[in-house]
């Protein structure tokens, strides 16, 4: 039942009041007071203190101005996991610069592509993606510093946050909760990349709203151990990190996930949340060493991305003994606004099962009808959300921005679902094109326009099919050119040259026309229709 409007600016009048600075360095400098000796990130066997983070985060900060860096400049992490990633973002927040993690499964060109949007003055490579310097400096004209994380020498991190003086940054922006302090890149639907400006907010209000309504399943205690095996390039890792830093808790990182290491690191350091998507839970339950790991210590794993298969939740608890927590959210909305909880994961399984669960505190989900009008309980819309966790905008994409906005405020997910009578969310297809393949999220037009660069290939649409252990794959129906020759294989590895490997089709089927609307417009859905059929929905 929807909260009345006086209810709801109680709830969130109640988190200003129990946490009205939420900015991560004001985060870390509290814990750093309170609890400084308590481990704060773990990563290949060598733990920081609170104490020892924040003193790294201002000599980042320090090492970033005295670097000509200054507020809201754009700086860029190509890396994988590592503990440095904490001390940079900690410090670019305390210097006022905007950070940009991207994927590093990227091709170099989007890499490229993104770095020309943000205007990237300093670059932040791991050890395995300096052998780009020299080209990524040659195409990005505004970058006069580059910097080996995890790595010695004078371009090393270490020696180049090492030498600064600390910098402890404006005490007024310690508090400014809506300051942007992560921009994170989504593929766009017309293939051009758009990023996404992440508040301080984004990534905090919603640990402090369910902290202080009391929802349990959502929130961390100061003696949880987290560990963050989801890239930081995406919200999933992003959140374990701001999980882990809001309450005082221990992140233990890893470097990029695999069942193996993750196994090793719950038992070494008795993780107690567990974030998977459930493509990644079934490769930890199909590992020979999940048979011999002491895994007791976990008391919660949250899955997202994807529903739950009942027999892999059933492995799970078998395995586990813990509780499970669905979550549905979106980058730009800083990660969950919706959650099932434990008491609704029950085997046999109810019909709730198969929803995505119900609205966060705080949080305000609706469904709009195809009028713009709320839907009625059990009638299919667009899924509607509004919360302080929403992005700020895209950057420098006001269009693209207000296109997602209703003029109340409400972000328009691009989701198609339903609400039922008691306020659970169920997902029946997605409004946007958007294949999700193992939670990396792939938009058709992308893989479309590596495709038309082959000089075979003079039509394509791209679908996503379902896939058992990857919950969809990226399907192409191509139209070859009159005496083409080009192959499956060809073609596949022509897209790999161009885009990431993830994005790339498993499959191609090829046809002699692609089918059309009276207005021309290829009909994605008829191509993908005879693979979904006998489903309840298209999304696996």
């Amino acid at each position: 039942m929807a909260r009345s409007e006086a209810d709801h600016s109680a709830a969130i009048a109640a988190v200003e009041r129990a946490y009205p600075d939420r900015t991560l360095q004001g985060l870390l400098r509290r814990h750093a007071r309170n609890r400084g000796d308590k481990p704060a990130v773990t990563f290949q066997g060598e733990t920081w203190t609170y104490r020892e983070l924040v003193e790294k985060m201002d000599k980042v900060a320090g090492a970033l101005r005295a670097g000509g860096l200054k507020a809201d400049d754009r700086i860029l992490y190509y890396g994988k996991n590592n503990a440095e990633f904490a001390a940079l973002w900690g410090g670019a927040a305390v210097a006022g610069v905007v950070l940009i993690p991207v994927n590093w499964r990227l091709a170099l060109a989007e890499i490229v592509e993104i770095g020309l949007d943000a205007g990237v003055r300093a670059l932040f490579l791991d050890p395995e993606y300096v052998k780009h310097e020299a080209e990524l400096r040659q195409q990005l004209p505004l970058v006069h510093t580059v910097i080996h994380c995890d790595a010695p020498g004078p371009d090393g991190f270490a020696e180049w946050m090492g030498q600064a003086e600390p910098f402890a940054g404006d005490p007024a922006a310690e508090g400014d909760n809506s300051a942007v302090g992560l921009q994170l890149y989504t593929s766009g639907t017309t293939g051009r990349a758009k990023g996404v400006l992440l508040t301080h907010d984004t990534l905090f209000w919603q640990r402090a709203a369910s902290e202080v309504h009391g929802m349990a399943c959502d929130f961390q205690r100061p003696d949880d151990v987290l560990l963050v095996s989801l890239t930081i390039s995406h919200v999933g890792g992003l959140v374990t990190f701001a999980r882990a830093f809001f309450s005082g808790g221990h992140a233990v990182v890893l470097r990029e996930f695999a069942p193996g290491p993750v196994l090793e690191a719950v038992s070494r350091y008795r993780v107690s949340r567990l974030t998977t998507v459930p493509s990644t839970l079934q490769l930890l339950l199909e590992h020979p060493g999940v048979e011999t790991a002491d895994v007791t210590s976990v008391h919660t794993i949250q899955y997202g991305a994807a529903p739950i298969p009942v027999e892999l939740l059933q492995k799970g608890i078998e395995v586990f003994g813990c509780q499970f927590v669905q979550v549905y959210g979106m980058t730009e909305s800083g990660g969950t606004v919706a959650t099932l909880a434990p008491e609704d994961h029950t085997i046999p399984t109810t019909q709730r099962m198969k929803s995505v669960g119900r609205p966060l505190p705080t949080v305000e989900m609706r469904i709009a009808g195809s009028d713009g009008q709320p839907a009625a309980p059990g009638e299919i819309g667009e899924i509607e959300v509004k919360t302080r966790s929403i992005m700020q905008g895209y950057w420098q994409m006001p269009a693209a921005t207000a296109d997602v906005f209703t003029a109340d405020l409400f972000y328009k997910s691009g989701d198609a679902g339903y609400m039922d009578e008691d306020g659970y969310i169920y997902l029946c297809d997605r409004i946007k094109d958007m294949i999700v393949t193992g939670a990396e999220n792939v938009y058709p037009a992308e893989v479309e326009h590596a495709l038309f660069s082959h000089p075979d290939v003079v039509e394509a649409a791209v679908i996503g099919v379902p896939d058992e252990r990857w919950g969809e794959a990226v399907k192409a129906i191509v139209v070859r050119r009159p005496g083409g020759t080009a192959g499956e294989a060809e073609l596949i590895e022509h897209v790999r040259s161009r885009i990431a490997r993830f994005k790339a089709p498993k499959s191609i089927d090829f046809v002699a026309e692609l089918p059309r609307n009276a207005a021309g417009k290829v009909l994605r859905r008829k191509l993908a229709e005879p693979f979904w059929a006998g489903r309840e929905r298209r999304i696996n």
